[in-house]
């Protein structure tokens, strides 16, 4: 199994952009655009996933905080 951080990426994009728009509240455009923006960065992270892990033999795994399954949270592409 490799460690990847590549596995964390498509739900840290979409919560970043979530809490970036939160403090825009003024502008809705600006909300719109960021929001659009940080789903098609996430649709491309994911694709880029899903393609690494097509090509790759062994899944793509993480685990957060260096801690294995019982004590800590694994990301898994598979």
């Amino acid at each position: 199994m490799v460690n990847n951080h590549l596995t964390v990426l498509p739900l840290l994009i979409p919560l970043t952009g979530a809490m970036i728009t939160l403090m825009l509240s003024q502008t809705r455009r600006l909300q719109a655009a960021l929001a659009l923006g940080s789903m098609l960065i996430s649709l491309a992270v994911s694709a880029w996933l899903a393609a690494e892990v097509w090509h790759g033999a062994k899944p793509i795994v993480f685990h957060s905080g260096g801690w294995c399954a019982p004590f800590g949270i694994t990301f898994v592409g598979d």
